[in-house]
């Protein structure tokens, strides 16, 4: 018999993520950028998202991470988590961070 191959994908944890986004927001704060990116990653990872391919949490998480990214000057990195937070469904009312 040939070899099964199968795709992986992490399993989703709203809690998880939430808990991981809240422990990334504190490091950032602290200025442990490094801590920060790969918490806001570990929440990416876990978040949930709609059958529509929309996730205010995922949004929020990316977001979060692209201030992250310019901190550390990684801007074209840190561009393209802005372009996905808008098109998972960054919330307008919070659009204005973004372009700051």
């Amino acid at each position: 018999e040939g070899l099964e191959i199968k795709e992986f994908y992490p399993e989703k944890k709203p809690y998880e993520a939430r808990a991981k986004k809240d422990y990334a927001n504190k490091a950032y704060t602290k200025g442990n950028d490094l801590d920060a990116l790969y918490l806001y990653t570990q929440a990416i990872i876990t978040c949930p998202v709609g059958e529509n391919g929309k996730s205010r949490e995922l949004s929020i998480c990316l977001a979060n991470r692209s201030a992250v990214l310019f901190s550390l000057k990684a801007y074209h990195m840190a561009l393209d988590d802005i372009k996905l937070a808008f098109e998972v469904g960054y919330p307008d009312e919070l659009a204005y961070k973004l372009y700051d």
